[in-house]
């Protein structure tokens, strides 16, 4: 398949030749039109693709100023990240970033680095939870004096 036919394929399909390459490719490994089907749009699941300097900032900010009693907003944090970024003459990264990072955080580490066990219990969310006056007559369960919807 020369590169004028992978051209003309690509106008066809109204795809860029890179996707176009990529489905010959995927068509090569499968060998089956349906090899093409069960793609899946996007990035692949965790995949990063911030550089390893950025990702150094935001892991540093975060465990610094943000896993501690104290903690400040989400909004402070992210200020932080941008202001440490541009410091450092690095183009700061998207809020959903930051916010994502602090996700792949273990919820049980976050709440043993702020000395928090009730949130470490179970993994719950906050609102979800709470201590019953009389926990035995409301039939619902509970773990560790909390109970749970």
């Amino acid at each position: 398949m020369t590169a004028g036919d992978v051209a003309l394929l690509a106008t066809e399909l109204e795809i860029s030749r890179a996707t176009a390459y990529r489905l010959i490719k995927l068509f090569r490994a499968g060998g089956t039109v349906m090899s093409l089907v069960d793609r899946r749009r996007g990035r692949p699941e965790g995949h990063r693709v911030l550089d390893d300097q950025r990702e150094e900032i935001i892991r540093t900010t975060i465990s610094r100023y943000y896993l501690t009693r104290n903690r400040p907003t989400v909004s402070q944090l992210v200020r932080d990240v941008q202001t440490n970024c541009i410091s450092v003459g690095l183009k700061p990264p998207h809020r959903r970033t930051i916010e994502a990072r602090l996700e792949d955080i273990d919820l049980r580490k976050r709440a043993t680095r702020r000395n928090r066990d009730r949130e470490a219990d179970a993994g719950r969310s906050r609102g979800i939870c709470r201590l019953p006056a009389f926990a035995g007559r409301s039939g619902r369960s509970y773990e560790s004096g909390y109970l749970c919807r």
